[in-house]
């Protein structure tokens, strides 16, 4: 539940921002939107033909505790590379990060 705080910006029970939690989320969402899907990803091709294997299926456990498969940037890559650099997110900041999910 979100309430305003004096400043006018909705926050939640602990004070966190609306706006600085959601932010990377609806960034994600915005480049769905102009276009980049995994499928963009997945069947990219250099210049001789051959796949660039941009992007992995990797086993993803769930907030609520169940396993599934999600769409990952390979390490290695240009768009891993910008990803983590746009989004903040480096190797060291969480155990197991396997890169951005897409």
């Amino acid at each position: 539940c979100y309430t305003k705080d004096a400043e006018g910006y909705f926050v939640d029970n602990d004070g966190k921002r609306a706006v600085d939690k959601w932010r990377s989320l609806v960034v994600h969402e915005m480049f769905h939107t102009l276009g980049f899907s995994h499928g963009k990803f997945l069947h990219a091709k250099s210049p001789d033909g051959s796949s660039k294997k941009l992007i992995e299926l990797l086993p993803v456990t769930d907030l609520d505790g169940l396993s599934d498969r999600v769409w990952h940037f390979r390490n290695g890559t240009r768009a891993y590379a910008a990803a983590q650099d746009f989004f903040d997110c480096h190797d060291g900041d969480s155990p197991g990060w396997q890169g951005l999910p897409l």
